[in-house]
C-alpha cells in the first residue's frame, strides 16, 4: 500500500476548509471537482437520530 497522497487528493479537503462559499455549509462532501455533494441520509431525520445515539454510545466510554 503506497501511503503517499498526491496533491489532487488533498484539494477537496484544501478547499473545503478554505471555500468561503461553503463555510456556513453542513452534511455535504466535497468531490474531486470542488462540487459540493448533499448526502441524502443527512436529511432522514430517523437516521440522523441513531446516528447520534450511537455516537452517544460510543463516546460515553
Amino acid at each position: 500500500m503506497n501511503a503517499r497522497a498526491r496533491s489532487s487528493d488533498c484539494k477537496p479537503g484544501v478547499y473545503a476548509a478554505a471555500a468561503q462559499e461553503i463555510q456556513n455549509m453542513n452534511g455535504a462532501f466535497i468531490n474531486d471537482k470542488m462540487k459540493v455533494v448533499p448526502v441524502k441520509a443527512n436529511f432522514d431525520e430517523e437516521v440522523r437520530k441513531r446516528l447520534w445515539r450511537m455516537h452517544e454510545e460510543l463516546t460515553a466510554r
